[in-house]
């Protein structure tokens, strides 16, 4: 296992480097559009010469906000996909707020700058970054959603020149500001945090930095099931196994934690039980 010395970077506040990239290329990609279309525009309806500067900082001014506000709503969205019970509520007022803020940032600069009063910049901006922010989350479930975010560890986790069907007896862990090992047959369940791992062994909460990739890759198949981008399970702990009219269900273990089964996950769950009986 890697410490904490051999990590290159930590990005701040939670995000993940995917959904950083993908908010920078997508937006970039759409202003870079539209400053050369706001170019165009003035060169061929107002034929007059091209206003670089102006156009650049017209499109900043409009849509540079979404440049900030992406990354965070991505991590949002990650953090609610996790939940294992889902509630609308919780979805609706995260929403709100991210839209509340794009808009009070853009309306305030047109209310400092004397573009327009506050009321005909509301009118205006809201139905525009509310297509926005549909835009944005209809991007995460498209290109995120199924992809677990990275780290900056690096690709390996564990002793080198190990093979690969080798799996330890057990891991080293944190504790508050210790360390301890575990017994990888004790783990009980594995969630993703972040850019730690939550690791529950014996009642007990424990943490690690890596991503859920590198940690399946240290569990025994036999013992251990991935039911969700963010869980693994010791198939030894499950009590019960939900199912939902929505495709989706939930496996309930002994020790009382109640874990999302996503659809891309049950399939294998079923397969699973089969090959045991």
């Amino acid at each position: 296992m890697q410490n904490s010395e051999s990590l290159d970077f930590e990005i701040p506040l939670g995000l993940s480097l995917r959904e950083i990239k993908t908010a920078l290329v997508g937006w970039g990609i759409y202003m870079i559009a539209l400053f050369f279309y706001c170019v165009l525009y003035h060169i061929f309806v107002f034929n007059t010469s091209a206003h670089i500067p102006e156009s650049f900082i017209r499109v900043m001014r409009e849509w540079g906000i979404w440049l900030l506000i992406t990354p965070v709503a991505f991590k949002l969205l990650r953090q609610f996909e996790r939940l294992p019970e889902k509630r609308i509520l919780p979805c609706l007022v995260m929403g709100a707020g991210i839209l509340l803020l794009a808009v009070s940032f853009r309306v305030a600069i047109d209310y400092l700058t004397d573009a327009r009063s506050i009321a005909a910049s509301i009118v205006i901006i809201f139905p525009r970054y509310l297509a926005a922010l549909a835009v944005v989350v209809m991007i995460w479930h498209i290109f995120l959603r199924n992809n677990p975010p990275t780290t900056s560890l690096p690709p390996a986790i564990g002793e080198n020149n190990k093979p690969r069907n080798h799996y330890p007896s057990t891991i080293l862990v944190n504790k508050g500001n210790d360390e301890c090992l575990i017994r990888v047959d004790q783990i009980q369940c594995i969630s993703a945090a972040g850019n730690y791992v939550e690791i529950y062994c014996n009642d007990q909460l424990y943490l690690i930095r890596a991503t859920m990739k590198q940690i399946m890759e240290l569990l025994p198949p036999s013992l251990f099931l991935r039911t969700h981008r963010s869980h693994i399970i010791n198939i030894n702990e499950i009590d019960r196994i939900k199912n939902r009219p929505s495709g989706n269900g939930a496996v309930q273990l002994r020790c009382g934690k109640l874990l999302t089964v996503s659809k891309k996950y049950k399939s294998q769950l079923r397969k699973y039980r089969l090959h045991a009986a």
